[in-house]
């Protein structure tokens, strides 16, 4: 396996790209929060809010509440 590339062994083995998985495992994810399927309240983690148009063949739009975190400021990249 290791003689082949990482889009080569993906198609040998059927798999997407582990990008693709996490973005179908987050769609799956916030689609079982909304129906009540999880012990977990939508209401923690989303919020919907009406539009004036119609976008998407509905009138909502789903938004995240902003999370902070402690942590956030000892990353390299955030350090001043």
């Amino acid at each position: 396996m290791h003689a082949f590339t990482y889009p080569e062994r993906l198609k040998l083995l059927g798999l997407e790209r582990l990008e693709e998985r996490r973005i179908r495992a987050d769609i799956l994810f916030v689609y079982i929060l909304l129906l009540g399927l999880t012990a977990l309240q939508a209401d923690n983690f989303l919020y919907c809010v009406s539009l004036h148009v119609l976008e998407a063949n509905h009138p909502y739009k789903l938004l995240y509440h902003d999370v902070q975190l402690m942590s956030v400021g000892v990353f390299f990249s955030t350090a001043s």
